[in-house]
C-alpha cells in the first residue's frame, strides 16, 4: 500500500512497512522554514476551481465585523459585484486571485476547503486552518487536520449557524501559541524524513499501479 497523504502515524507505519511513504515536493524546500512575520490578516480561499456557498462568504463577512483582523477572500465568481459591492468593508478584500503560498506566508489563519494541497501549503507556513470542506478528499482531510491537531473541521451548516462571537472564540483559540508549536512539531517531522521517493516511483511503474 503507498500512502500519498500526510496523516497517518510515522513510527509505526514504517516501523511495520506497512506503507510507502511519499514526501510531498513542498517539504523538500528549506527557503521558508524560518517564516516571516504574520500579521493580522485571515486567508480564505476554496481552491482553484470551485467557490463556497455564499451563505460562508455572508457568514465570514459577519464575523470581520467583530474581528480585528484583516481578511483576504480569493472569490472565483467575479460577476457577482454585487455581492462585493453590498458588503465592501474597510478590513475585507476580494480578489479572483491570489498567490496562495505568498498569502499563507503572512497570514495567522486560513479558512480553506481542505484540499490536499491547501492543508500542506497551511502546514508549511505554520498557519493553522478551519476546514469546511465540500466535496471528495476534503472530509477525509479535514478528520486528519483534526486528528493531527493543525486546526478545526465545521460543516458549512454548522459555520453558518453559529454566531459571531463563537467564532470568534474558535479563532481565538486557534491562534494561541501552542497551536502553532504543535504544527512546529508536526512539520519538523515531515521535514527530517529521508525517503527516496524514486524507488517508489520504479516501484509503481514495476508494478502497473497506475493502469
Amino acid at each position: 500500500r503507498i500512502n500519498f497523504s500526510y496523516g497517518l502515524p510515522f513510527d509505526d507505519t514504517i516501523k511495520n512497512n506497512n506503507y510507502y511513504y511519499l514526501k510531498p515536493p513542498l517539504f523538500y524546500d528549506l527557503n521558508h522554514t524560518k517564516n516571516r512575520n504574520k500579521i493580522d490578516l485571515i486567508y480564505v480561499s476554496s481552491g482553484t476551481i470551485t467557490s463556497f456557498p455564499l451563505e460562508i462568504y455572508k457568514k465570514i463577512m459577519k464575523i470581520s465585523r467583530v474581528c480585528k483582523f484583516d481578511f483576504k477572500i480569493s472569490f472565483k465568481l467575479t460577476n457577482l459585484i454585487k455581492i462585493k459591492n453590498s458588503h465592501r468593508l474597510d478590513n475585507v478584500e476580494y480578489s479572483s486571485f491570489y498567490s496562495q503560498r505568498e498569502m499563507l506566508e503572512i497570514s495567522k489563519l486560513h479558512i480553506t476547503h481542505g484540499g490536499y494541497n491547501s492543508i500542506l501549503e497551511s502546514l508549511y507556513y505554520l498557519t493553522p486552518m478551519i476546514v469546511l470542506p465540500m466535496r471528495y478528499d476534503q472530509f477525509i482531510n479535514a478528520n486528519m487536520v483534526v486528528k493531527q491537531n493543525l486546526g478545526t473541521y465545521m460543516d458549512s451548516y454548522e459555520f453558518c449557524n453559529m454566531n459571531e462571537e463563537s467564532l470568534k472564540e474558535v479563532i481565538d483559540t486557534l491562534l494561541k501559541p501552542e497551536q502553532v508549536f504543535r504544527m512546529l512539531d508536526y512539520r519538523e517531522k515531515l521535514l527530517r524524513m529521508e525517503l527516496d521517493n524514486s524507488y517508489i516511483c520504479k516501484y509503481i511503474i514495476k508494478d502497473n499501479l497506475l493502469t
